[in-house]
């Protein structure tokens, strides 16, 4: 019976085309830059003085992860795309798939050790607020009006 249920699916240049759509949308009629030109665009939209740190550090996560010569392509597209002042490197974790995950789960509890640690009267949740700003805040130029990048916790 198991064997009648399984269905197999032979995957031919499907295999490479579609990752390609990650690097190159264009090619099924998408508007928009690849996961290369996206980075470039994101680092260039940060302060000037963490840009060299942000195009040394690309930390690439999740499934995609995983696929086989994704991050040598990936490093390669962004040498060519990047500043020539600036290293590039990308790196990718051990498990990609659930680091993102444990880096989410180590800011609770470091944020919960804070506020147990100050004995504060509000909540974990209220100093979460207090170490990180939303979009109406960043927008606004900090939640005090100030520098944001002063307010944030940067990882």
């Amino acid at each position: 019976l198991e064997e009648e249920s399984r269905q197999a699916l032979t995957l031919s240049v499907e295999r490479f085309a579609a990752p390609e759509i990650l690097f190159r949308p264009d090619d099924v009629g998408m508007d928009q830059g690849g996961i290369a030109e996206t980075i470039v665009q994101s680092v260039e939209a940060c302060p000037d003085y963490l840009r060299a740190a942000m195009y040394h550090n690309v930390l690439l996560t999740g499934g995609n992860a995983r696929i086989p010569g994704f991050a040598r392509r990936l490093e390669r597209e962004l040498r060519s795309l990047a500043p020539a002042q600036y290293a590039v490197r990308v790196c990718v974790p051990e498990d990609p798939v659930t680091y993102a995950w444990k880096g989410a789960q180590r800011i609770s509890q470091q944020v919960s050790n804070v506020s147990n640690a100050s004995e504060a009267s509000g909540s974990t949740v209220d100093v979460f607020r207090k170490c990180f700003v939303d979009r109406v805040q960043w927008e606004a130029g900090g939640s005090s009006g100030g520098d944001a990048e002063d307010e944030m916790i940067v990882m």
